[in-house]
């Protein structure tokens, strides 16, 4: 009598918010901004992931002082470390975003890149095989009947920068 064992794929549900990027200009209709007119560069605000099928929600913030100061190494680690155990991530634009992000300060606070991984991106399957009208994260929320996820507005972003606690506990 042989006995098989089998495997799951552990899949992790993902999602990062990052910091606006600050710069000098000399008119509002600039389509191209040279980085030397950049201020301050983006950074990770915040992050946020689940196992499927398992029911914590594990997630970090930076703290004010860290916003300010674009400042996000601490927070980096606890995310690269489910990104290297997953088999697989989903993500909603991960494939032109939060993964690229991630990877980006993955490498700036000297972290090797995490074992390999599928990605699966609910924007791009929304796209590609599907025919909706609108493939937005709150379109498809509404249309399914899971609601939509919280209203951010730019305001929000703006006070994330100037180190609101109030505002970067509501973007987490």
């Amino acid at each position: 009598h042989t006995t098989h064992r089998h495997r799951t794929a552990r899949i992790l549900l993902l999602d990062i918010e990052t910091s606006l990027m600050k710069f000098y200009g000399f008119s509002q209709k600039v389509e191209y901004i040279p980085h030397e007119l950049m201020i301050q560069d983006w950074s990770v605000l915040c992050w946020g992931a689940k196992w499927l099928f398992e029911p914590e929600i594990m997630g970090e913030v930076v703290t004010p002082e860290e916003s300010m100061a674009r400042e996000d190494r601490r927070i980096l680690s606890g995310i690269w470390d489910l990104i290297d155990q997953a088999d697989i991530c989903v993500t909603q634009n991960g494939i032109q975003f939060d993964l690229k992000k991630l990877r980006s300060r993955f490498l700036l606070a000297g972290l090797n890149p995490p074992s390999k991984y599928m990605n699966v991106d609910t924007l791009k399957v929304s796209k590609e095989v599907f025919g909706w009208s609108y493939n937005r994260l709150d379109a498809l929320g509404l249309k399914f009947g899971i609601g939509k996820k919280s209203d951010m507005e730019i305001e929000d972003w703006i006070r994330c920068s100037e180190g609101s606690q109030e505002h970067l506990t509501k973007m987490i």
